[in-house]
């Protein structure tokens, strides 16, 4: 049986360890500062009414591990900057889901919006 990828869902993470046994963490608290650094952390999904993501871990050369959002709108990857594991409270995953879900509409009223014409 497959684990379920972790989720975060009504200020509250959801994942399985490697055993299977389903555990829920609070965003904010120690436990999810410790589940965002631990090395085999690399990704979760994120739910909220103004919008949704999919949270990785990167690395980068000088600056170390950090955290960016990522959704497919319209065939497209968008991404945004999430920050470093300290910085992730439920404000700023909930921001960044907000502004992707601007650019997803943004993107729909650009695509519905007549082509200038030519004088």
């Amino acid at each position: 049986m497959a684990r379920s990828p972790p989720v975060v869902t009504n200020q509250a993470l959801t994942y399985q360890t490697a055993e299977g046994i389903a555990h829920t963490v609070t965003i904010g608290s120690p436990d999810w500062y410790a589940w965002l650094e631990a090395p085999e952390q690399r990704s979760f999904a994120f739910e909220h009414p103004g919008g949704r993501f999919t949270a990785r871990k990167e690395h980068k050369q000088r600056g170390g591990w950090y955290w960016t959002a990522y959704r497919q709108v319209e065939g497209k990857l968008r991404k945004l900057y999430l920050g470093r594991s300290p910085e992730l409270n439920l404000e700023r995953l909930g921001a960044v889901a907000l502004a992707l879900a601007d650019q997803a509409s943004q993107r729909a009223v650009d695509d519905r919006s007549p082509a200038p014409s030519a004088m």
